[in-house]
């Protein structure tokens, strides 16, 4: 049995959620974690479970547009990952031997990714990292993700999950913990395999993003 984390992370503390749940599907998968973008023909066979990921812009996945600083400059996944950094720290902190990869354009973001795949009847999952924000801005991308996954065909096993991100870019504490546990949740959730339709890759269609 084998489940597919697809992330789509700016800033780091997404694909640290990701690794997190990952980590808690070994409990009973086989996993195999990809960004969005990288996701191969192979990834998509005999699935037993998919959780899709990414943070959120103002409780929406992220698109192309969102994920540009002011004046058009794209984020960078080469930016400091901040997975790992405890609320309050900042890059090149007292104690922080994090160092931030080379800077390379940012993958296609997860909104593109499910528009164009197809999980017939896959079990599946959603998740998103959110500001810890005053209402009426509070609120995750985690629900919206959740509906593509429906478009695309797939079968919900659980409600979607927001983990929380503080003011300074890093995780609350004990977020990752949380990934983990829901992991291992959704582990315990998923089906057998047998009979599912093999999920595939639908061929881009131009205009659609």
């Amino acid at each position: 049995m084998r489940a597919l984390v697809v992330y789509e992370s700016q800033l780091g503390t997404t694909r640290g959620i990701a690794h997190a749940i990952a980590d808690g599907l070994r409990e009973g998968l086989e996993v195999v974690v990809r960004r969005a973008g990288e996701v191969g023909a192979d990834d998509l066979s005999a699935l037993a479970l998919v959780a899709a990921g990414c943070s959120s812009h103002v409780r929406l996945p992220s698109s192309a547009g969102s994920r540009e600083r002011p004046g058009g400059e794209p984020w960078s996944e080469g930016a400091p990952d901040r997975s790992a950094w405890p609320a309050g720290a900042s890059p090149g902190g007292a104690g922080n031997a994090l160092a931030a990869e080379p800077r390379t354009r940012l993958a296609p973001c997860l909104r593109a990714w499910l528009a164009h795949v197809r999980l017939p009847s896959v079990p599946a999952a959603a998740f998103a990292t959110s500001l810890v924000v005053p209402p009426p801005v509070a609120g995750g991308a985690a629900p919206r993700v959740a509906r593509a996954l429906v478009r695309a065909g797939a079968t919900l096993v659980a409600r979607p999950e927001s983990f929380l991100v503080a003011r300074e870019g890093a995780l609350e504490h004990g977020e990752l913990d949380r990934a983990w546990t829901w992991g291992r949740a959704l582990a315990a959730a998923a089906p057998e395999p047998a009979g599912l339709e093999p999920a595939t890759p639908e061929p881009a269609t131009p205009g659609r993003a």
